[in-house]
């Protein structure tokens, strides 16, 4: 039997420092380790994420309720976390977690060393969302629904969008 595809695997968010970005995850979201951080150097770290040459970095899985975390650090080639790119620029704009509580949410990010991305939180019908990002800038969206719930409110108010 084939395994169908699943968009909730895990994602793999680039830190400046793994035990810091574990840690935030940890009091934000209730996160836990799966395992210990390991260095990857060598041709394995060169093939895994296309080179460069001499690529290094460490790398650590946490779980956020059911989904997946892969933390990477890297080591070598050292990025610079300065001024972030425009949203429209990225691969990644931003990823979503699901939780409970959107307000008490941000209140935890920013207690555990994010920042708010808005400044105000969007009532969808029966659902609340926000924007917020993680020490390292990675925007994250937090509603208090399934993504699909958020779906159909949109889908109610702009029906032009619903799919044939």
């Amino acid at each position: 039997m084939a395994t169908q595809p699943n968009a909730h695997h895990h994602i793999g968010i680039r830190t400046a420092d793994l035990e810091r970005s574990a840690q935030f995850y940890i009091d934000a979201f209730d996160a836990e380790w799966l395992t210990k951080a390991w260095t990857v150097d060598g041709e394995g770290a060169e093939q895994v994420l296309g080179g460069p040459k001499g690529a290094a970095y460490r790398v650590a899985f946490i779980a956020v309720g059911p989904g997946v975390f892969e933390l990477f650090e890297f080591l070598h080639p050292k990025p610079e976390f300065g001024e972030r790119p425009h949203p429209s620029e990225l691969g990644l704009m931003h990823f979503g977690i699901q939780v409970d509580d959107v307000a008490a949410t941000i209140e935890r990010v920013v207690a555990a060393g994010g920042t708010r991305v808005w400044d105000h939180i969007l009532d969808l019908g029966p659902r609340q969302i926000s924007y917020v990002a993680d020490p390292d800038g990675n925007v994250i969206e937090v509603m208090d629904g399934t993504m699909r719930d958020g779906i159909d409110v949109i889908l109610q108010g702009l029906p032009e969008a619903r799919p044939e």
